[in-house]
């Protein structure tokens, strides 16, 4: 996935790309600059990767539209940004010889500058809409609609095709589900579980993905997949911020997004930390209140999230 960022000239191979050759490091995206009026949307964008004989072509898959939907108080201003999934045009290479290669983690700030995450059970399908209006009152136009449900793939379609908002696919499992997610428009994957072959399906398929760790061990396996961020689940049962303080230490360079018992006398002790840039929670969205079509309290309990949020720039 390489980032395209709004900006003016062009950048030389040697910036793009690092040293080893490879589209990604470090999980700090690649990016090209675009002039402001570049349309360049569609069509083939080709390079010569350094210190490598091949070269690689680059494809659009999936732009990412809802970069460009409100931002908050404070934050950068909106990007034009897409992902491009890529291969060696020398060769044919099959699907699972993605597995081995170094990846990106996608910058989660950027998809989620609002520091949280609604993670959502729906019951209705048709409680999905009312849900989103709920949470763009708000000012939180996004939200983690878990597979828990048979209501789950219809309210993601349902939200994928909502102007401004943005819909993901949580509690996934395998590879199909993540194929059904994806074709019912979800703009990332969240996983309670690091399985390897849930990363590399969301690879393939350019869609960013927050697999689930719990130990040490979880996170060597997720650093060899190139992950940098990660999901910290169930955050509260595991050890919470103390859990959190000491991974922090031997594992410096990853970013957690906390879920599993946050609430909002705790949000503000987790996004602290500097290894946290989003919190997952349920509680502003409580499965009771919208089966009681209660929206309101929504909107109410998800400003008083985002206004706790505001305090960590006092």
């Amino acid at each position: 996935m390489l980032e395209i960022l709004p900006g003016v000239g062009s950048a030389p191979a040697s910036d793009i790309l690092p040293p080893s050759g490879h589209l990604w490091s470090g999980g700090r995206p690649a990016t090209i600059p675009l002039a402001a009026d570049d349309s360049r949307e569609t069509g083939n964008l080709s390079f010569l990767v350094v210190n490598l004989s091949e070269r690689v072509v680059i494809r659009p898959n999936n732009p990412f539209s809802h970069f460009n939907s409100p931002q908050p108080t404070g934050s950068r201003p909106p990007r034009r940004c897409l992902t491009f999934q890529w291969h060696y045009n020398e060769r044919d290479r099959p699907e699972d010889a993605y597995a081995g290669m170094p990846t990106m983690s996608v910058r989660f700030e950027s998809l989620f500058p609002w520091k949280l995450v609604p993670v959502v059970a729906l019951d209705r399908a048709a409680d999905a809409e009312p849900l989103a209006e709920a949470l763009e009152a708000a000012g939180l136009p996004c939200a983690e609609i878990t597979l828990r449900t048979a209501a789950a793939l219809e309210a993601i379609r349902r939200l994928a095709g909502r102007d401004r908002f943005l819909v993901g696919a949580g509690t996934v499992h395998n590879v199909d589900q993540v194929e059904a997610v994806v074709e019912a428009g979800a703009a990332f994957v969240v996983a309670p579980g690091l399985n390897p072959k849930v990363v590399q399906s969301c690879r393939r398929r350019g869609v960013p993905v927050l697999p689930g760790i719990a130990t040490p061990t979880d996170l060597e396996l997720a650093m060899e997949l190139g992950l940098s961020y990660v999901k910290f689940f169930p955050a509260e049962p595991l050890g919470g911020v103390r859990m959190l303080r000491a991974l922090a230490g031997p594992y410096h360079q990853m970013r957690f997004v906390p879920t599993g018992g946050i609430r909002l006398d705790n949000l503000l002790d987790y996004l602290r930390l500097d290894v946290v840039p989003a919190c997952g929670g349920s509680w502003m969205v409580a499965r009771a209140w919208i089966a009681a079509g209660e929206f309101d309290r929504v909107t109410e309990e998800t400003k008083r999230a985002l206004q706790e949020i505001a305090r960590l720039d006092e």
